[in-house]
């Protein structure tokens, strides 16, 4: 089951493999609180093929402002015009798909051509499509766009690398890195710790909490010196939220100290 964002974000990145092909998911999450949309039952969604794709399916990057520039024209003229909502879009296997929900879809492919043709003159010749279907489930939204909770923690961890360089961290230095996780047994946490000890983590703390409330009355925080450059720290972080959940317990984030003229901890995801 997909949980609910934090409250404090409102779009995330993050990547996943979609039948096999690398892709990059932006998406609105603030729209899960509201679900569902009964008004706007329509889904859209607008496509093209990068003109120069990297080895990776991804836009080079002297595509990225075409890309966005694209998405910021349309989307404006169907919020205008249509009510259209953004609820996110992919970047993979060559190509942008941009997704969008309306009330209905009358008139959309006129003010798609209108859009289409107040691009500048020498704008690159990009072939744009547009595909609708009834989805007032929010099915799309719920299934493909939005994380899963490997997703989420993605965007968290990135949420965390961007407060500690705005404490003037490089995030060159590697350091301990705090983890905390969460399990219903006994059972579980010996599994848990048996798993980690063989990737040198080291068991800072285990305590148990009867008043909890949340089913998880078992907290284990463990340590390890990584590096906390985004590439390497969300690998660290995904393979300890393995473990957890292979584990039966549920990760609750990771915390470590900011390098940087103001010392302090920054809280993790």
């Amino acid at each position: 089951m997909r949980e609910g964002p934090p409250v404090n974000l409102q779009f995330g990145n993050w990547t996943c493999n979609i039948d096999g092909v690398f892709s990059m998911i932006s998406v609105d999450l603030s729209l899960f609180r509201t679900l569902p949309r009964k008004d706007l039952p329509q889904l859209v969604r607008l496509t093209t093929a990068f003109l120069r794709p990297t080895s990776r399916g991804l836009p080079d990057s002297s595509e990225w402002d075409h890309i966005l520039r694209i998405e910021d024209a349309f989307g404006q003229a169907f919020r205008n015009r249509h009510s259209a909502v953004f609820a996110g879009h992919i970047y993979g296997g060559g190509g942008y798909e941009g997704y969008f929900y309306v009330p209905k879809y009358d008139g959309m492919p006129q003010t798609m051509d209108e859009v289409a043709a107040s691009l500048p003159p020498d704008f690159p010749a990009y072939d744009l499509q547009m595909a609708t279907r009834k989805d007032s489930e929010w099915t799309v939204y719920r299934q493909l766009l939005y994380p899963n909770p490997m997703g989420m923690q993605s965007i968290l961890t990135t949420q965390v690398i961007k407060s500690l360089q705005s404490q003037g961290d490089d995030l060159l230095e590697s350091r301990p890195v705090h983890h905390q996780a969460l399990f219903q047994t006994k059972e579980q946490v010996s599994q848990f710790i048996g798993r980690v000890l063989q990737e040198r983590f080291t068991v800072d703390s285990e305590q148990k909490n009867d008043k909890s409330g949340d089913g998880y009355p078992f907290s284990v925080w463990i340590s390890r010196v990584d590096s906390v450059q985004p590439q390497q720290i969300d690998y660290t972080v995904s393979g300890v939220f393995l473990h957890t959940v292979e584990s039966g317990g549920k990760y609750n984030g990771w915390v470590t100290k900011a390098h940087s003229p103001q010392q302090g901890p920054s809280q993790g995801s």
